[in-house]
């Protein structure tokens, strides 16, 4: 069940279903939303950060973060919100991203008489602008502000290093992160260049491009549930590449990385890693 859950999480995250940004509801600032539905993971994470949590009152099945967000109702898989569900909790906003979104039930739900709130969250710039309007829109501009200033802060000073790092997403077959992502976007401010140079966004990879590549450093994403986290680290000692003579592969949850909050933490650890045998 792992396993086909992370399969389904990899699939969406690659193959986005609205692709858009399309025009946003315009959202009075009196009466403020009180029963918000939250229709992606990283968006709950958010609404919570910015002290927006006693207004949730539904969540997806992969709303993990924080704790409290474990205990609410869920309305949602990734993709597939459940509009009689959402209905029956009487919201007054929902929220979800242009990205991994099926357009249908969103449309359903407005004319219905309930406002969707639909943000990018493709790339750094994109968490920054939603955040903002999630601030606005829920009645919590200033904590959303003290969170951009916070994220604007670690962005801004980026670790001179450029360790050549592949990020994989997914070995069966083999994904990696590609430059025009959030990933990657994580790995150049940690000191870290990624190898990957495909215009796709996660394409797919040979081993005959990361023997070219030689990478410093291999973070490997995909959880260890398609073989195991040790299975994952013995695959690699096979190949002659400067990763795997140094111990630099590292296995980490995708999960930890979502593109909202977490981004602070997500730079540490990615520093940290980076910075380790760098000469």
């Amino acid at each position: 069940m792992r396993q086909l859950n992370y399969i389904l999480f990899v699939l969406i995250l690659f193959f986005p279903v609205i692709s858009s940004t399309s025009e946003l509801p315009h959202f009075p600032t009196s009466p403020l939303p009180k029963r918000i539905i939250s229709l992606k993971p990283n968006i709950t994470e958010l609404l919570f950060e910015i002290g927006a949590g006693d207004q949730v009152v539904g969540v997806t099945t992969w709303c993990d973060k924080p704790e409290a967000a474990k205990k609410l109702p869920k309305v949602a898989d990734y993709i597939k919100p459940n509009v009689e569900m959402i209905m029956a909790l009487k919201p007054d906003l929902v929220v979800t991203s242009t990205e991994n979104s099926i357009k249908t039930p969103i449309d359903v739900i407005e004319k219905l008489g309930v406002p969707v709130l639909l943000l990018p969250f493709q790339s750094i710039d994109d968490l920054v602008a939603s955040t903002k309007k999630l601030g606005d829109a829920t009645g919590h501009g200033k904590e959303a502000t003290d969170l951009i200033r916070n994220i604007n802060d670690i962005t801004a000073n980026k670790t001179a290093n450029d360790r050549k790092t592949l990020i994989i997403v997914g070995k069966r077959p083999l994904i990696a992160a590609g430059p025009k992502t959030f990933l990657s976007q994580l790995i150049h401010l940690s000191g870290g260049k990624n190898i990957i140079e495909s215009k796709i966004p996660y394409p797919h990879v040979n081993m005959e491009l990361v023997l070219a590549s030689n990478p410093d450093v291999i973070i490997d994403l995909s959880m260890g549930s398609e073989d195991g986290s040790k299975n994952s680290l013995n695959r690699w000692k096979q190949y002659p590449i400067t990763a795997s003579k140094k111990d630099q592969i590292y296995t980490l949850n995708i999960s930890d990385f979502r593109i909202g909050p977490g981004l602070i933490k997500q730079i540490a650890t990615l520093k940290k890693i980076l910075g380790e045998n760098d000469n």
